[in-house]
């Protein structure tokens, strides 16, 4: 039966509905036609009612056209793109597939970033700028093509061997890249392959001079006793916060790991965390909104998050280190740690090799942290010292401390150190001048967090004390751990402690209340951090753990290829874990094998 466009409204207000009406109804007697629509609606329901089922059935199937609109390719695009951006991957995914104008929009770029961002993931201050750097100077889109270019030679050589003009070998090596390819879009791996479930690609040692100077003589015990009759604890470390077109999977994405390495020939990646120089972190994902393929970032992502839950992992081992290794921090290009034998090494995160040794401390090296130019350390001799990351000079001592330096954090200008002796004491990072000594701890303080002008501080008197740094004023005490203390991280509203009671407590800085009390590990938590969602935590069980933040559930035990000793020291970012240990090693847990990884923190 044809059909004839009936326009309901006359009137040009912005706004029209057309509905599709039989040629036929012209014909209807005058007398049904000046009827109104409720004297229409019911005429037409009374004579339905006088139809068989399988003509009613019919006259449903005819009309059910009428009463459907394909609304999103009917909006604005940008409306469109809005209300997707509400929705989650399952209907993103269920939209894709009504019709190639919905496929459209649901693969627009917006609606993946916004599913992105709603994830609660962050996207790389430096990636973002390095792709605006190269969008906008053409010399520099060249070079780093080219630098890029040749990374992915290398790394398929290291990886298949030379290319030459052999067709078996080159069959053979063709055969290779394609199951990586296979691998990275089903994020699984070949039976064949020789990893296991835990550790899949391959494992190495990498090994640092064996003409180092080293301490034989004993530190002070890590556990430092309690001048008064409670349970004494032990020390940790610093735990630092790591600021945290359509892609195809080609060469350069099966040797990602080593391509995206190529970003930059310097060890400076940290810059752009840095807060109040140049463009937020949101003002440049704005600019680069569509220079990234979010889609694909967001699958990167996915598969990710899957390597994590899944526990996909390969370890990567650094020794070098004479004796036990006791603090470390790490970014993409480098590991710097800390270690029994008074030293502080930086190693090469790609290759493993040792690249710098600095000497100065006269005791074990228990804490340390740096920036852009500068590591401070803390030691078991009471001192702590400030080197120059570049050349590894010492630029400056602060002397103060009585007894061993455990624990120390610096933000902006101003140091903040912990001690054996129960005190914390700032100091000003320029000029080494003492400000504040507060005391009110009874026993070793093993942990310090600061961040905002605020001090947070644990000690084997079982007890965890906020503090004004301006002031050196105390302005909470919470109280809940049964034996003492041994690690904390904060990051302004959020404490989490580690305990020799084989605990971990979440807690709320702002009200003091204790949220949730996390228990698995078999022995002291000896250091933690955590992130938006997670927990990851170390302990002298010879074990690592992931946890749910929110719910305290254990996510993973990751024991394959860990630590055989005391695990003293872990920090985390999106794609690894590096930990050290008594074992004198320092692994790297990397769950990123395999992906694309250059847009993560």
């Amino acid at each position: 039966m044809s059909a004839t466009h009936i326009r309901l409204n006359d009137a040009d207000e912005g706004y029209e509905e057309f509905c599709l009406m039989p040629a036929s109804a012209k014909s209807l007697p005058v007398h049904i036609s000046e009827w109104s629509e409720e004297q229409k609606a019911e005429f037409a329901f009374q004579l339905l009612l006088t139809v068989s089922t399988p003509t009613l059935a019919n006259v449903t199937t005819r009309l059910a056209p009428l009463l459907q609109r394909d609304f999103l390719s009917a909006l604005p695009r940008e409306l469109a793109e809005q209300i997707l951006s509400y929705v989650d991957i399952r209907t993103i995914s269920r939209v894709a597939q009504v019709s190639k104008k919905w496929k459209d929009v649901a693969y627009d770029n917006s609606v993946w970033h916004n599913l992105y961002r709603r994830s609660g993931w962050d996207i790389s201050p430096y990636a973002m700028s390095e792709i605006i750097k190269e969008a906008n100077d053409p010399v520099y889109r060249k070079e780093k093509r080219k630098r890029r270019k040749a990374y992915v030679a290398a790394a398929l050589e290291a990886e298949y061997g030379p290319y030459r003009p052999n067709r078996r070998r080159n069959r053979a090596r063709d055969s290779g890249i394609a199951e990586a390819a296979r691998t990275i879009e089903t994020g699984s791996t070949s039976a064949t392959s020789d990893a296991t479930v835990h550790s899949f690609g391959t494992s190495y040692s990498s090994t640092g001079s064996s003409a180092e100077q080293w301490h034989t003589g004993e530190d002070e015990p890590m556990f430092a006793a309690s001048a008064s009759p409670i349970e004494s604890s032990t020390s940790d470390t610093t735990a630092i916060d790591v600021p945290p077109s359509a892609h195809r999977v080609d060469q350069e994405s099966l040797v990602e790991r080593a391509v995206k390495r190529s970003r930059s020939q310097t060890l400076t990646h940290s810059k752009p965390k840095q807060k109040g120089k140049g463009r937020s972190a949101e003002t440049e994902a704005a600019s680069s909104k569509h220079l990234i393929d979010w889609r694909h970032v967001y699958h990167q992502r996915v598969l990710l998050e899957k390597n994590w839950m899944t526990m996909r992992y390969n370890t990567r081992t650094f020794t070098g280190h004479k004796e036990a290794v006791y603090c470390l921090q790490f970014d993409d290009d480098k590991i710097v740690s800390g270690s029994r034998d008074d030293t502080i090494k930086i190693w090469d995160m790609i290759s493993g090799n040792c690249t710098a040794t600095l000497y100065g401390h006269k005791g074990s090296v228990l804490c340390l942290q740096y920036d852009e130019t500068r590591i401070v350390s803390g030691s078991s001799d009471a001192t702590i010292l400030i080197w120059d990351l570049a050349t590894g000079r010492i630029l400056r001592s602060l002397e103060g401390h009585c007894e061993s330096v455990l624990n120390l954090r610096f933000e902006g200008d101003r140091i903040v150190s912990c001690s054996k002796d129960t005190t914390v004491r700032v100091w000003d990072l320029n000029t080494g001048e003492l400000i504040h000594t507060m005391r009110g701890h009874r026993a070793a303080v093993n942990a310090v967090q600061f961040r905002k002008g605020t001090v947070v501080s644990a000690s084997g008197d079982r007890q965890i004390k906020v503090w004004d740094v301006k002031t050196g004023q105390q302005t909470k005490n919470l109280v809940g751990h049964t034996r003492g203390i041994a690690c904390i991280q904060f990051d302004g509203d959020t404490i989490v402690s580690g305990s020799s009671d084989s605990t971990i407590k979440v807690w709320d800085v702002h009200s003091g209340t204790l949220l949730r009390t996390i228990t698995g590990h078999t022995s002291l938590v000896r250091t933690l951090q955590f992130d938006s969602r997670r927990i990851v935590s170390g302990s002298y069980d010879e074990t690592l753990k992931v946890w749910d933040l929110h719910t305290g559930a254990l996510l993973l035990d990751l024991k394959e290829g860990g630590h055989s000793s005391r695990v003293f020291k872990l920090l985390f970012n999106d794609t690894k874990i590096v930990s050290c240990s008594q074992d004198q090693r320092i692994i790297v847990w990397d769950f990123s094998i395999g992906l694309d990884t250059q847009y993560f923190v």
